[in-house]
């Protein structure tokens, strides 16, 4: 019998193996008898042990039960060496094909060369197993990134390619760090959706997702939201499982989390605090009081358990944060020194929320309360058009079963009086407001000139309405991202005419308004374009004026992004919006440049006049609401 080739032998080994019975392993227990950590890739080479944390979670990535499972977690826990551990695994016990996306083909070769090829060579069980061909060529890349075993193969992949996302069937399907991934791969759709896709053939198939959370926290409320973070919304679709600790001083499970952390702070004879003391960190139980230490973590985690708040679930998805870590870099006192050299820098403090805590960075931006915007009151009665007035506008928000309806009257100089808002119940009732003749304190009869209507809801019924109304009434839409213009026209089939309006930039442009408004009514002093409201307008008004407020966020790449958010899940803001139409209409005809006509200064001088009371001689200041 001539020499074997490699290949051969390959084989020879793989059928041996085969008929050879092998005891049944899990993860963790395969980890601890054969896994070793590489020189390159770890600051502690050697001999792989399981953490009690680690434990079911890697067991849960390598049963046959378990066909999806999710973790959100920091930085600095050995992700990524339970990742080699899968594959090991599924390489050496139930071979397979195997797939593996990282964010892009940079990232997936670096995660070849660096993390991958370094555990075949350092591992026995893996070595004999894996075909490692000599790397030459123009195919040096796809032999680092495609490692061919006895049973299937891995291929590691960049998730941004269509072509990388289809076209390959898979029984063990990985992506880490998948908020970092584009959302959506060309026209083919959600990229985690379809990396899923290639193990739909499979009963016994395993998907798994792992990374940071970079993005807006997910809400059931909005839970399509694309501003959303991918992993924190698939944690959200699962289990949700967070690691629970007995107290060292009492034994009662709890859980432990960032807005528990305790430190002392150094304070002044006056009680002011003169400086932080991270290295005095602790957690307090909540069962006996006692104090809780970095220095008990290990022995309480060797008791701990992984407790899920949707156990009824078939996603396992686990949250972890750096509390966790068996680092000596990363006690709980450093994390605590962490913080307080982020806290007052956002870009320091994303990283944190991001990387340590394992949890979606949103920054609230300071917002009024309804309280505070009492102050715009002004001294016009309701349903009065007030002087230098130069046209009403009337809003509409349309909600399922009734409408929220805000008249204005625009002012010389960009300013605004709300001098009737309410809810009615019906088309016709609001019909009736948009026909009404509201009147000044002379005597002379006002109609509104145009009335936006918002088509978020029965937009057939809109579109009837404005097409009665068109004299008045025309239909608008809220864009659904930034516009290059504040606003555009679309022709309808019926030739009526829909404004698509940038929202948000009508919201930044409204709140502007709203600030300066304040700051005018405060000071006393006299500034155009200012908003404010008839002298009976109720709190809850205002409440729905401060309804949202402005969020930032950071994502991975660093980039700041600051939309609007409600700041109540299930609060009101429908006079917020038609606040926002309002604005635009007034933008639209151009009230910030028009210019009040000599007539129409003579007439308000005139019926100010018949108005004024009896004064003294040196009390000859301009009063007014503006």
């Amino acid at each position: 019998m001539g020499v074997l080739t490699d290949n051969q032998r390959a084989l020879y080994r793989y059928a041996v193996s085969a008929l050879k019975p092998k005891p049944k392993m899990t993860g963790s227990e395969w980890a601890d008898k054969f896994f070793y950590l590489s020189p390159e890739s770890s600051s502690v080479p050697g001999k792989w042990v399981t953490r009690p944390w680690q434990a079911e979670i890697l067991d849960a990535m390598t049963d046959s039960k378990t066909t999806m499972v999710v973790i959100k977690k920091p930085t600095r826990v050995g992700f990524t060496k339970m990742l080699n551990i899968v594959h090991a695994y599924f390489i050496d016990q139930k071979p397979c094909v195997q797939l593996h996306y990282q964010p892009n083909d940079d990232e997936a070769k670096g995660y070849a060369e660096d993390e991958f090829e370094p555990m075949i060579r350092d591992n026995e069980r893996i070595k004999k197993l894996v075909y490692m061909p000599v790397h030459v060529g123009r195919k040096k890349k796809e032999k680092t990134t495609k490692k061919n075993y006895p049973g299937g193969y891995i291929e590691i992949l960049g998730s941004q390619s269509d072509r990388n996302l289809n076209r390959r069937t898979a029984k063990v399907s990985v992506g880490d760090e998948v908020d970092t991934w584009v959302k959506e791969s060309g026209d083919a759709g959600d990229t985690v959706t379809m990396m899923m896709r290639r193990t739909s053939d499979f009963w016994d198939r395993k998907n798994i997702l792992g990374g940071k959370p970079v993005g807006k926290a997910y809400s059931d409320e909005d839970p399509n939201d694309k501003r959303t973070s991918t992993i924190d919304y698939w944690y959200h679709q699962g289990t949700m499982e967070k690691r629970h600790l007995p107290c060292p001083h009492c034994g009662e499970m709890q859980r432990f989390e960032w807005d528990d952390m305790q430190w002392d702070t150094q304070k002044d004879d006056d009680g002011n605090t003169i400086c932080e003391l991270p290295e005095t960190a602790h957690f307090v139980c909540v069962y006996c009081g006692e104090k809780i230490f970095d220095h008990h973590k290990i022995d309480m985690d060797k008791r701990g358990k992984w407790i899920a708040v949707n156990p009824g679930a078939t996603i396992r998805s686990f949250h972890l944060w750096a509390f966790l870590s068996y680092s000596p870099n990363v006690r709980w006192q450093d994390i605590v020194k962490e913080y307080l050299d982020a806290k007052d820098d956002k870009m320091k403090l994303k990283a944190f929320y991001n990387e340590v805590l394992a949890e979606p960075f949103e920054e609230t931006i300071e917002a009024h309360s309804g309280n505070e915007l009492e102050v715009l009151k002004s001294e016009t009665n309701p349903w009065v058009v007030p002087d230098r007035t130069a046209f009403l506008t009337m809003a509409v928000d349309v909600q399922l079963d009734h409408f929220w309806v805000d008249v204005w009257a625009h002012t010389y100089g960009g300013g605004s009086v709300s001098i009737r808002h309410d809810r009615v119940e019906t088309w016709v009732q609001v019909e009736e407001m948009l026909r009404y003749e509201y009147v000044d304190d002379g005597g002379r009869p006002w109609r509104v000139k145009a009335c936006p209507v918002d088509s978020g809801y029965h937009r057939d019924e809109v579109y009837d309405f404005c097409s009665m109304n068109s004299d008045i009434a025309f239909p608008t839409k809220g864009a659904s991202s930034p516009m290059r213009n504040p606003w555009k026209i679309n022709t309808l089939d019926n030739g009526l005419k829909l404004y698509i309006i940038d929202v948000e930039f009508f919201k930044d442009m409204f709140w502007a308004k709203v600030e300066r408004s304040i700051s005018s009514v405060e000071s006393g002093a006299k500034v155009e374009g200012i908003h404010r409201t008839h002298n009976e307008a109720q709190p809850w008004y205002f409440d729905q004026l401060t309804s949202e407020h402005k969020v930032t966020e950071v994502d991975g790449k660093g980039r700041t992004k600051t939309y609007w958010k409600k700041r109540k899940t299930k609060g009101d803001n429908h006079l917020f919006d038609t606040s926002i139409y309002n604005q635009f209409v007034g933008e639209l005809y151009g009230i910030r440049f028009l210019k009040e006509v000599e007539e129409d200064i003579q007439a308000r001088v005139s019926r100010s006049r018949r108005r004024r009371k009896p004064v003294s001689s040196n009390d000859d200041d301009w009063s007014g609401n503006y």
